[in-house]
């Protein structure tokens, strides 16, 4: 009988591979890969029963967390598949009882919150939506990566929201997609995006 199909995951917390750590502990991952419009999600389930993971291996919101799912055997045997989930940071932290557990959510968002909360009002004057996305992604620290054409903007006014509404906002406008994945702001085209294999 060959060896069966089956999905493993690995995790770096702030650099360091957790994969002897999670072990004995992991109960399931989800990875959500968003199309558009949002963040992508990596949401970390975890028995908790000895409460080690509110002592000695306690982990912090702001914490760095790199994700991999590899499926094994999975269109033959001996052939893998490794999936990079990209980069997140740790966003939500939560402990349940009766067994205890502990659950890990994770955004692919930067580690200054202020992407997502803080409110701006700012007039652009022309410029293009790939320049617009360009000044935000600095301001971040993030990387971008856009597909497809860019479109001419003479002004437009980003009034009391936040830079990842505003941006999302201006790309839905163009019939762009946008997303943030792996530490970068990542703009495309998704009807192109889905023809490719």
């Amino acid at each position: 009988m060959g060896d069966p199909r089956r999905v493993s995951a690995g995790f770096r917390f702030n650099g360091k591979n957790m994969k002897e750590e999670l072990k004995d502990y992991l109960t399931s991952v989800t990875y959500t890969d968003v199309a558009s419009g949002s963040s992508d999600q990596l949401d970390i389930a975890i028995q908790n029963i000895e409460m080690d993971w509110l002592n000695r291996k306690y982990t912090v919101k702001g914490d760095r967390v790199d994700g991999t799912i590899t499926f094994r055997n999975w269109e033959k045997e001996g052939r893998d598949k490794r999936l990079s989930c990209g980069i997140f940071v740790l966003d939500n932290i939560k402990y349940s009882g009766g067994p205890l557990a502990a659950q890990f959510g994770c955004l692919a968002i930067p580690a200054n919150g202020s992407f997502q909360t803080r409110e701006r009002t700012k007039t652009w004057k022309e410029v293009t939506v790939h320049g617009i996305a360009k000044e935000i992604a600095g301001k971040y620290g993030l990387q971008l990566n856009c597909s497809g054409p860019d479109v001419k903007i003479n002004s437009i006014e980003q009034s009391q929201k936040t830079d990842s509404a505003f941006l999302y906002e201006i790309c839905n406008t163009y019939g762009m997609s946008m997303k943030v994945y792996n530490n970068a702001i990542v703009i495309y085209d998704q009807t192109s995006q889905e023809k490719k294999s």
